[in-house]
């Protein structure tokens, strides 16, 4: 059984007292042997109890409870079979609230047999396809995996690792996408708007073609908007040659070309 995609990731296994032991320790032993931290997240805090199909089993402590977990705090959920502990969370408001997390952010996530019926708590997850009936083989819905019996052979992990596969592959995807968009950005021109020069006194000379107010011809306010900071910059040094000539009074420097003092 190949689990690769499971190598350093934290899995969340939610349950409450009741659940399949049997079950519980075959996935706790391929979580082990695939190199993933599996965390139990229980309803109860402290120690939460398995279920060995005639009496309680053994106890377990719980890594965290539903209270306070959150779904960004894991790469995927699995819900193990077992109807005593399923029967608990379906009464459980912060079992509804992880479970819709994960599926509304479109995380990987197991439902294993008993556990297949708290969709029904989810609204929003009524359309989803699910496996119903005795068939042992996993069904996949996008990041959902269900099996209406847990496999011997835990094929529904098999099955979980492919959607987390796909899941990494996507997300790398769109990083990738995301860094390409973002150093695209770098080439694009920063336009910064200056203050328009126009003073409030339009009224264009018909000698020279440039307006008594701000010296500008109708082409340069026409294009004063669309400009970029370094061709206002431009036309304003232009404005103020236009200026002086017209008036007979020297230009004062361009605020460019005076040097600021380091504070």
């Amino acid at each position: 059984m190949k689990l690769s995609n499971f190598s350093g990731k934290t899995i969340a296994i939610m349950v409450a007292s009741g659940f399949d032991e049997t079950g519980f320790i075959a996935i706790q032993r391929a979580m082990m042997n695939a190199g993933a931290k599996l965390r139990i997240v229980s309803r109860e805090a402290g120690l939460t109890n398995a279920w060995n199909g005639t009496g309680w089993g053994m106890s377990y402590p719980a890594d965290s409870t539903l209270s306070t977990a959150l779904a960004i705090d894991y790469d995927a959920l699995i819900v193990p079979t077992g109807n005593r502990h399923v029967e608990s969370l379906k009464n459980e408001v912060h079992a509804k609230r992880v479970l819709r997390a994960f599926l509304r952010e479109d995380m990987p996530v197991l439902l294993q047999g008993d556990a297949v019926a708290l969709l029904s708590l989810i609204d929003e997850a009524a359309e989803r396809t699910k496996a119903e009936g005795d068939d042992s083989a996993p069904v996949i819905d996008r990041n959902l995996v269900t099996v209406s019996v847990a496999s011997e052979q835990l094929e529904e992990l098999s099955a979980l690792n492919g959607v987390m596969e796909i899941a990494e592959a996507e997300s790398r995807a769109a990083e990738t996408n995301r860094v390409t968009t973002d150093m695209a950005s770098f080439d694009k021109p920063v336009v910064t708007k200056l203050p328009s020069p126009c003073v409030s006194i339009c009224q264009m000379d018909p000698q020279d073609g440039v307006c008594l107010g701000c010296y500008r011809t109708r082409a340069e306010i026409a294009a004063w908007r669309s400009m970029n900071q370094d061709d206002q910059l431009v036309l304003l040094d232009i404005l103020r040659d236009r200026r002086a000539k017209a008036t007979g009074v020297a230009r004062r420097p361009s605020r460019r070309n005076v040097k600021r003092l380091s504070i």
